[in-house]
């Protein structure tokens, strides 16, 4: 006989970011702003999308999952602008994984 095991279960908020064709911060700014379903008064700007991301009704009670789809040319085309949103996301509790097309997550 198998021994119960109990299940915490933990119900993250999914959001995906489509970063296809993407060319420049102005219209990444845009791209997240429409897959992270950020708030109307977004400013479009890292204070913005910081603030945006600590808002907690925003984030959830567990946290969220935050997936940016077809990143990979953005990334190599606007190296600066990546490495600054990797860092961002850094400094901000979310865990940058690259394995799956960068997959952040954060938990409380």
């Amino acid at each position: 006989l198998l021994a119960p095991v109990q299940l915490n279960i933990v119900c993250f908020r999914y959001h995906a970011a489509d970063l296809h064709g993407v060319g420049s911060k102005t219209e990444l700014m845009k791209a997240l702003a429409e897959g992270l379903k950020l708030p109307a008064h977004f400013g479009a700007n890292w204070d913005a999308l910081a603030d945006s991301l600590e808002d907690e009704d925003w984030l959830g009670h567990a946290g969220a999952v935050i997936v940016l789809q077809h990143a990979s040319r953005y990334r190599q085309a606007h190296a600066n602008d990546w490495t600054t949103l990797e860092d961002f996301y850094g400094r901000h509790g979310f865990k940058v994984s690259r394995r799956y097309k960068s997959a952040s997550l954060k938990l409380d």
